[in-house]
């Protein structure tokens, strides 16, 4: 894990090393310390019966994606960036 970059700022540097920007999301919308901490309550609670309740909220935490509100709660951001003479193909 690392720094992310606010979007603008992603931008302006793939538009300096000459990348034309194709496309760009947000990814992972749960907050890992909270989830974590839930996550591992889970399978202390529940052992090996904690999975279906983890995936259940990973499913509703991806829920945010497609909300307004996903540039806020996205961990990262995922940009599709090409050469200019490629991103045409």
């Amino acid at each position: 894990m690392g720094y992310t970059a606010p979007l603008g700022e992603l931008k302006r540097q793939l538009q300096t090393l000459g990348l034309e920007i194709i496309d760009f999301e947000t990814l992972i919308h749960n907050p890992r310390l909270i989830s974590s901490a839930i996550f591992t309550g889970l399978r202390m609670a529940l052992g090996q019966f904690a999975d279906f309740p983890i995936r259940a909220l990973l499913w509703l935490f991806a829920l945010g994606d497609h909300l307004p509100t996903r540039w806020i709660s996205g961990c990262f951001i995922a940009v599709r960036a090409a050469k200019p003479d490629a991103a045409k193909r």
